[in-house]
């Protein structure tokens, strides 16, 4: 045991090592490892050396195959085997794959995943396609307490997120013979098809095959709320419930079978087929971390049995952890890694070897109070919550599922397979036991003390830990009692309370929305709620609702929604149902508000904990704005502000402060000379994403906030801002959450914004162990990042794209607007399978301004209206013909191609015969 446990130290120390020369360290932890063996009380050292080391080389050969930040957006040929289920999704489908892209004669290997809008209704796991790929890195929002996704990619084994292309060139290549996915992909579907009740179906299909990406919001509330949601997807306690039913089967076949010739013992028999039923579960389920634990400790204790050995606990229990360890590196990165491995430690400690020596263990009531105290400092490092309800559920929960729904489940899945005819009456059996227990979760689930955010100190799990040893020991009752005095220091004040008169503002990082939270000592604020067109209210629930969780807010005193559209209101009806939100401040009218309303017109001014608050309008707008005066220093929060609204509150209001919200997330249609000029800070915040720091639009503006004196910062590259303004001291910028905490995942927090502005592709190499790889070797300079803004102007290298007689390089560099606004969404959103629209309204008057100021001539524009794509951006945005000619002349493959072509195969815009042409506001 205590070598398994210094295997794990080594590899959680790798996994979070943030040091650059990394071959240096490895080298060095080996030299450790090879010294500290030969003596026997350092082999513990050893081992962690040899881990530390090992785990070092596999993640630097990881994230050594990430697609290279500078190449975003890059548009390839590849070729794509879907290795994972499609989930559909109102914005296409997302899926994972393996990609092959064929740059040169150097083919490149990655896993990527894929969003794809017009995907075909039959794309199953095993097809294999050739599709045109706009890649991009992985890249995601870094805000406390909300999910790393940039971690989960990497978690997953992801190098890189992508967006299929619309393009003649997308063709279907082929398909495996046999692919497990697949098989997975239509038991799933088999179960919809037969099970009319949807929440019914998806539980089932979860339960059979754990697929659960089609659960509704409102199951995995009362789920989590209940504490049962470790019995949604297949868990050690099913596999270890099969393996045990096919142990006993065996026990009782075996007599017959050795009149047969069976020439094995019985338990060995049994044994071995306990183990390959509980395998052959664990892969219909995916193979999660639960179930690899699980399926190793049973064959750790099924070799120990067969070998006439005793299976000691702590035995079986460390040769399953180095074994999970050793399958995948990233395990601990994952919390079913420690809620799995916990809760059976926990169990062992209690009851021993008699779990697994002979099947029998301790009271139900006994295991469980251990099980649940022995996860409490888990599940709030892990999580901030406590479900108080689970204490009470699981007693009927964990039997209901696994004697009742979870073997009719596994009768429904092998007569899909065998005769899917009779699979109808398991199915309709397992459809009234969910009928009729799910009223009672349901009702449990809405207890208001049923699930309770905690958020402790990190000295309190010091304390936590040798308490809940002491309540699980079997010590005199009053020592146990003494445990109890570690919950407390739990129901104290908020460790990140606010000092009078003083203001903290929080920017979270949500991409082109808004959501500032503004703290003082007894009340606090949300501006924005993070939504963009398209999100339904994701962004509060996945990155709002976390963070206010984590720094303990339990309610808000306002919320500032300004203009009011499907997505912010369902953001708002969201946080809502989570949290008590005792006034709403809309820019304009909301029909059918639940919630007491507010015109931003009449709130006028307040005061709050020695803080001056005061609502900024403006006559024909519905943006809010929210001026901030407290004793240490002002704070402007500019809302969706156009030019009007800028003069109108520029002449109307004294704006000079410290600190500003940039409007309009740093667009050119905003951020006027006046409004700058008047407020003249000394911080500019923009709440944007990364890849804006490439645009032309956005340097310009950032460039004028920087001429008045103010440090641009965007939350793109510095992730979430933790800004201070104190009663003495003035305003401070104390945190970025991407540079407070770097980790080997995360691409670079870049120091300073503007510099990063200045080029015209951001730089973002890997973490800062990683900061000099940036080009592949054998790639030209001119094939990276080698687009001027936005226009897109090089295709890979491939075989089908250099052949003359074909029209698809055109396709590739015209391909339709709506696929390039697709193509240039943040990483995040793609990854997690949704699209991020461009949000830069008044793009076309914003850009005119822009080459007036700047002198520039423009041709007569086309009087038809410019084309727009379903999010009602201008499609297209092409470059101009000498502007392509400029780009294409850069790559001398695709300049020859063009310039071969007939005369009379090119129309006056230079665009191959049939090919779509470049529309919206530069079409001629």
């Amino acid at each position: 045991m205590p070598k398994a446990l210094a295997v794990l130290a080594g590899v959680l120390v790798a996994l979070h090592w943030p040091w650059a020369l990394w071959p240096g360290y490895a080298v060095s932890a080996l030299g450790v490892a090879a010294v500290c063996v030969w003596r026997r009380r350092l082999r513990g050292l050893s081992a962690a050396s040899l881990a530390f080391a090992a785990t070092l080389l596999a993640e630097h050969h990881q994230l050594g195959q990430h697609w290279p930040q500078e190449c975003g957006d890059e548009r390839v040929l590849a070729l794509v085997s879907v290795d994972s289920i499609p989930v559909p999704a109102p914005y296409g489908t997302v899926f994972d794959a393996r990609v092959r892209v064929l740059r040169g004669a150097a083919p490149r290997e990655l896993r990527a995943r894929i969003v794809w809008r017009a995907s075909p209704r039959t794309l199953r796991p095993g097809d294999r396609w050739t599709l045109l790929l706009a890649l991009r890195a992985p890249r995601g929002f870094v805000d406390p307490g909300a999910v790393d996704l940039e971690k989960l990619l990497f978690r997953e084994g992801l190098h890189a997120t992508a967006t299929v292309v619309d393009s003649a060139l997308n063709r279907l290549s082929g398909t495996a013979r046999f692919d497990l996915d697949r098989v997975r992909q239509r038991l799933a579907e088999g179960i919809r098809a037969r099970v009319p009740e949807r929440d019914a179906a998806t539980l089932l299909a979860a339960l059979a095959v754990g697929y659960t990406a089609e659960m509704s919001r409102e199951q995995w509330r009362i789920f989590n709320a209940t504490g049962t949601a470790h019995l949604v997807a297949i868990s050690g306690l099913h596999v270890t419930f099969f393996a045990v039913l096919a142990f006993a089967v065996a026990r009782r076949v075996w007599g017959p079978l050795t009149r047969l010739g069976l020439r094995l013992p019985r338990e060995s028999f049994a044994a071995s087929t306990g183990l390959g039923a509980a395998a052959a579960y664990a892969l219909l389920a995916g193979f999660s971390v639960p179930a690899q634990r699980t399926l190793l400790m049973l064959a750790a204790w099924a070799v120990a049995r067969h070998g006439a050995r005793p299976a000691g606990a702590a035995r079986v229990f460390a040769v399953a952890l180095v074994a999970v360890l050793l399958i995948d590196f990233r395990a601990p990165l994952a919390p079913g890694f420690w809620l799995s491995f916990i809760a059976v430690g926990v169990i062992l400690l209690t009851t021993g070897t008699r779990v697994l020596a002979s099947g029998m263990a301790a009271s139900a009531l006994r295991v469980q109070l251990a099980v649940f105290v022995g996860l409490v400092p888990a599940t709030l490092a892990l999580f901030g919550r406590l479900s108080l309800a689970g204490l009470v559920v699981n007693f009927a929960a964990i039997p209901f599922f696994t004697f009742a729904l979870v073997p009719l489940a596994l009768a429904a899945v092998v007569t899909l397979l065998c005769t899917p005819s009779l699979a109808i009456w398991p199915l309709g059996a397992a459809e009234w036991l969910h009928g009729w227990g799910w009223p009672w979760l349901a009702a449990a689930a809405d207890w208001p003390l049923a699930l309770i955010a905690v958020t402790p100190a990190g000295w309190w799990y010091l304390l936590a830990l040798p308490a809940a040893v002491a309540l699980l020991l079997p010590l005199p009752w009053p020592l146990r009692a003494s445990g109890l005095l570690a919950c407390l220091p739990l129901a104290t004040s908020p460790r990140w309370a606010v000092p009078p008169a003083s203001v903290a503002l929080d920017v979270l990082e949500v991409g082109r929305g808004t959501a500032v939270v503004v703290r003082t000592a007894r009340h606090t604020i949300l501006f924005g709620t993070g939504e963009v067109r398209g999100s339904d209210g994701e962004r509060i629930e996945r990155i709002v609702l976390p963070w206010l969780r984590a720094h303990s807010v339990r309610a808000l005193d306002a919320l500032i929604v300004g203009g009011v559209n499907a997505d912010r209101a369902a953001g708002a009806a969201v946080l809502a149902a989570a949290m008590a939100v005792r006034r709403v401040y809309v820019g304009d009218e909301w029909p059918g508000a639940i919630l007491p309303v507010q015109r931003c017109a009449s709130a006028g001014a307040w005061r709050w904990d020695e803080v001056s608050f005061r609502m900024l309008t403006s006559a024909g707008s519905t943006a809010c704005s929210l001026f901030i005066d407290s004793p240490g220093g002002r704070a402007l929060i500019a809302g969706d502000l156009d030019a009007l609204a800028e003069r109108t509150l520029s002449g109307a209001y004294a704006l000079r402060a410290e600190v500003a919200l940039v409007p309009r997330s740093g667009s050119a249609a905003a951020s006027s000379t006046a409004l700058v000029a008047a407020v003249s800070p000394r911080w500019a915040l923009v709440s944007a994403p990364a890849e804006a720091a490439g645009t032309p639009g956005t340097r310009e503006v950032l460039a004028r906030w920087q001429a008045q004196g103010a440090q641009p910062v965007l939350t793109g590259l510095s992730g979430a801002l933790h800004l201070r303004i104190a009663a003495r001291g003035g305003p401070r910028l104390l945190g970025r959450a991407r540079c407070d905490r770097p980790r080997p995942w995360r691409a670079r927090c870049i120091a300073s914004e503007f510099d990063a502005m200045a080029q015209a592709r951001w730089p973002g190499t890997r973490g800062p162990r990683y900061d000099a790889r940036s080009r592949r070797t054998g790639e030209r300079a001119g094939d990276v990042g080698n687009r001027a803004g936005r226009w897109p102007a090089h295709v890979a290298d491939h075989p089908v794209l250099d052949r003359s007689s074909s029209d698809h390089s055109r396709a590739a560099l015209d391909a339709p607007g709506e696929a390039r606004a697709a193509a240039r969404a943040p990483a995040e959103d793609l990854a997690a399978g949704r699209e991020q629209p461009d949000q830069r309204q008044g793009d076309r008057r914003a850009r005119a301004e822009l080459a007036a100021r700047q002198g520039a001539r423009r041709r007569p524009r086309s009087p038809a209206p410019p084309a727009r794509d379903h999010d009602g951006a201008p499609a297209g945005h092409g470059p101009p013909r000498r502007a392509r000619a400029r780009a294409l002349s850069q790559h001398p493959g695709h300049h020859r191609q063009y310039r071969s072509a007939p005369r009379s195969a090119r129309d006056r815009d230079g665009h191959h015969r049939g090919l779509p042409r470049h529309t919206g506001e530069r079409a001629r």
